[in-house]
C-alpha cells in the first residue's frame, strides 16, 4: 500500500494538469518557494500561486512588475483548480477554436445559482455560500464576478469544465 499524498504532493499534481491544460497559452507549473505550486506563462509575467491555507486553498496571483494578490480561498484543491480552469478556459478556447463563439459564463449578482448567496465577511471580502455551506472566499464583497460564475460550476468536475470550455 502506497503512502497517502500530501497536500502539497496534490497540489503540484493540480497545477501540472492546468499547466498541460494550458500549454497551448505557453503555462508551466512548478513547486512554489513559499509551499504549493506555481502556474505560470513563458517568462513568467503573469503567475497564480496556490497553496493550503489554515482551512481552505488559498489562490493568489502576480505579474512580473506587481505584488502577489488574492484572488480566492476555496475549501478544496479541486475547487481552487475550477477556478483557475474558468479564469483560463475563455482565453484558451479563443486560441485552440477561433470558429467557436464565446464561452459565456454568468457574472451579474443577479445570476447567481439557485441556493447561492454571497455575503461579507469582516474583511469586506465575499463569501459564498450554498444554502449556508461555505464554498469559497472572494477578495471584494461588492464586486465579485467570479463568485456568480463559481456558483454555476461548484458542482461540475474538473475535466467536465475543461470540455464545456473547448467542446460548447
Amino acid at each position: 500500500m502506497s503512502p497517502e499524498k500530501t497536500n502539497d504532493q496534490r497540489l503540484m499534481e493540480m497545477g501540472a494538469r492546468v499547466a498541460d491544460w494550458l500549454e497551448p497559452l505557453g503555462y508551466s507549473s512548478s513547486e512554489s518557494s513559499s509551499g504549493g505550486c506555481v502556474v505560470a506563462n513563458l517568462g513568467g509575467e503573469t503567475r497564480f500561486y496556490v497553496r493550503e491555507g489554515a482551512d481552505d486553498y488559498v489562490v493568489t496571483s502576480a505579474t512580473r512588475s506587481g505584488s502577489e494578490e488574492f484572488e480566492v480561498a476555496c475549501r478544496t484543491i479541486e475547487d481552487s483548480e475550477k477556478f483557475l480552469v474558468a479564469q483560463f478556459g475563455g482565453a484558451l478556447r479563443y486560441q485552440v477554436r477561433r470558429d467557436a463563439p464565446p464561452f459565456d459564463v454568468p457574472w451579474r449578482p443577479s445570476e447567481f445559482a439557485v441556493g447561492f448567496t454571497l455575503r461579507a465577511n469582516e474583511k469586506g471580502q465575499g463569501v459564498l455560500e450554498e444554502n449556508g455551506l461555505y464554498w469559497a472566499t472572494f477578495p471584494i464583497f461588492e464586486s465579485s464576478p467570479g463568485a456568480v460564475g463559481f456558483s454555476h460550476y461548484a458542482h461540475v468536475s474538473v475535466d467536465h469544465l475543461m470540455n464545456m470550455f473547448m467542446t460548447s
